[in-house]
């Protein structure tokens, strides 16, 4: 039977106990009882704040919520504060908010000299093999964390422990038991609580190392659809080329993914009340290798069919993809280094990780 930390939470006794907590959470802390993280940390300590990313993030609770922007905790923050404790779900994608969160909150407690407790949770798909070069320093921002690669699979406990020789803080982590790590987290029989209203459905969190690639281009990912990260359109696109050409691809071609021409309208984000002429994504497993190839191959057939519709910042793009020039490679190299530089990050980050 699989455990979230929040669920081991006696555990952490000899930390929290009579302590004043911090804890840095959002709507997915919840033990699989569905209890609040708070509550059940309550037992313990006491805590006295609560540390989220926007109101919208924020569980409803009667403790102190500091909203906040950005990657850092306001100065001053843990001043009566003796632990602060993280619990959010992640996706083990380099540019998922929660990555500089995290690490943000670890830089806090080092410089607060208070232990930073990590509360772990299981990855929602299972670990996926690592995919993606590590983000050079020189291009390192909020969303890319320099060393990691697009898809990183580390659970939040095992990120923290990656992160930490060059922060340096107390940290303690509260393990994961129990999980089958090639079962998603409805097969490990815990919740699943949607990270972000852009990331309703497992599909969508499949799917993000790829489509998230297209968000600095003048490209809907589905913001504002019932169907994010799992449709990208725009009024001048083609949908029906786009689709054959895709179809084309290796991984059309295996039919583990599928191409579909569709049309929306998102009621917010890019193109908001637009009609877009679009590709919806079509997964035949969750679990399958190579998801950040489904994203390359998009970006790629877009800069061939639409050269002249569609923007590229390049500037924005090299902070997603990590590449200063990504069209300036060819697809197929690019997807080689990739592979590699995968499977190098898994064999380097073996010493953080907590699980097979």
């Amino acid at each position: 039977m699989a455990n979230n930390g929040i669920d081991n939470s006696q555990m952490a006794e000899k930390t929290l106990k009579g302590q004043r907590i911090g804890l840095i959470t959002n709507q997915t802390g919840v033990a699989k009882d569905f209890t609040p993280d708070a509550q059940v940390l309550n037992t313990l300590g006491k805590v006295v704040k609560l540390f989220c990313q926007g109101e919208a993030t924020a569980p409803v609770s009667a403790v102190p919520v500091v909203n906040f922007t950005g990657a850092n905790l306001p100065v001053g923050a843990l001043a009566d504060v003796d632990v602060l404790a993280y619990d959010i779900a992640a996706t083990g994608v380099r540019f998922d908010a929660s990555v500089a969160l995290e690490l943000a909150g670890m830089q806090a407690a080092a410089e607060a000299d208070v232990p930073f407790v990590v509360f772990d949770r299981v990855l929602p798909l299972g670990r996926l093999d690592p995919e993606g070069t590590p983000m050079p320093a020189a291009l390192a921002s909020a969303d890319g964390v320099a060393g990691l690669p697009i898809l990183h699979s580390l659970t939040p406990g095992e990120l923290a422990r990656w992160a930490n020789p060059q922060i340096d803080c107390d940290l303690r982590v509260v393990p994961v038991t129990g999980w089958d790590a090639t079962g998603t987290v409805a097969e490990n029989d815990l919740p699943w609580i949607a990270p972000k209203q852009f990331l309703p459905t497992l599909a969508s969190v499949a799917l993000l190392p790829g489509l998230g690639l297209l968000e600095r281009l003048n490209v809907s990912v589905g913001r504002g659809t019932a169907l994010p990260f799992q449709q990208f359109g725009a009024p001048w696109l083609n949908s029906q080329k786009l689709s054959e050409m895709l179809s084309q691809t290796l991984a059309g071609q295996s039919r583990q993914v599928h191409y579909r021409p569709t049309v929306f309208k998102p009621l917010a984000g890019q193109y908001q009340g637009e009609v877009c002429q679009g590709i919806q994504v079509h997964l035949q497993h969750l679990w399958q290798p190579q998801l950040l190839n489904v994203g390359l191959d998009i970006l790629f057939a877009l800069h061939a069919l639409h050269p002249s519709e569609l923007v590229v910042d390049a500037k924005r793009l090299a902070a997603l993809t990590g590449e200063v020039d990504v069209f300036s490679q060819e697809l197929s190299a690019l997807k080689s280094a990739n592979k590699k530089a995968g499977a190098k990050f898994a064999e380097a980050s073996k010493a953080a990780r907590l699980y097979q």
